[in-house]
């Protein structure tokens, strides 16, 4: 008969940590290859949904509460660059570019994953001025280097306005002849100077920036470059409405207004 030796308490103890080894090693196994199988399901999701989160293209992109605006020509302005990840996509960002850079004093973006679109409802600043670039002369019968402005001096594409939604919509009667981008600022003094005079106001000149030029109900008048004191020449110019009662309007060449402090009507030569 075999004689069965007694196990030690050491031996037990020593088997049961292989033992609880072994089934940690299991269990470890186990979740490291239900986390591989979830990896390859998401990828492979993402793989599948990825396509729909990103922006191809401007078609993606759904304008809405403009008046004035052609839509189409509108999404040109939109400073996004495709294709573009509407998840990565900043709303804040695009929406003070857009109040920066185009017509628009207000925006509201809100993104949609599936499928990717993009809502933007704009309020629109309208123009205020025909321009026309560099030193092209006005022509108010072509399209050619012809744009508008608004208010802040944004420049609009000619064609942006070839569709407007309201029907009652008016161009500007104002011509801004030789408007530059550099010139943004200044325009934003100026037009809330002659937006407040009681004059009426038809063209600016800035052809030559050192002597500002604008055609008048008096005529033309010559202001100098601009400066602080535009206001105050103004309001020189509007004393001087009286001046048809005393001269007539065909006869004077220009108003110089260079020192406003004593202002000059350059009377038109005759020809004998």
């Amino acid at each position: 008969m075999k004689i069965i030796e007694p196990i030690s308490s050491q031996t037990l103890l020593n088997r049961r940590k292989q033992l609880k080894n072994q089934r940690r090693f299991k269990a470890g196994l186990t979740l490291l290859r239900t986390l591989i199988l979830i990896g390859m399901v998401y990828g492979s999701y993402t793989l599948i949904i990825l396509p729909k989160w990103l922006l191809k293209d401007s078609s993606q992109i759904e304008i809405r509460g403009n008046r004035f605006l052609d839509e189409e020509e509108f999404r040109s302005l939109i400073p996004i660059s495709y294709p573009q990840s509407i998840v990565k996509l900043k709303p804040e960002n695009l929406k003070e570019k857009l109040k920066s850079n185009t017509p628009v004093i207000d925006a509201r973006i809100s993104r949609h994953l599936l499928p990717a679109k993009l809502i933007i409802e704009i309020e629109e600043r309208p123009p205020v001025a025909v321009i026309t670039l560099g030193n092209t002369k006005v022509s108010q019968n072509s399209p050619q280097n012809r744009g508008y402005i608004d208010e802040k001096g944004n420049i609009i594409p000619f064609d942006f306005y070839k569709n407007p939604q309201e029907k009652e919509f008016k161009l500007p009667e104002l011509y801004a002849n030789g408007y530059l981008e550099q010139y943004k600022s200044d325009w934003q003094q100026l037009y809330q100077e002659i937006t407040k005079s009681s004059l009426k106001i038809f063209a600016v000149d800035w052809r030559n920036p050192s002597d500002l030029i604008l055609k008048t109900e008096l005529g033309k008048v010559n202001f100098g470059p601009l400066t602080s004191q535009f206001s105050y020449q103004l309001t020189v110019l509007e004393k001087m409405r009286d001046l048809p009662n005393k001269l007539q309007i065909d006869k004077i060449e220009y108003i110089d207004l260079t020192i406003p402090t004593s202002p000059k009507v350059k009377l038109k030569e005759e020809i004998k």
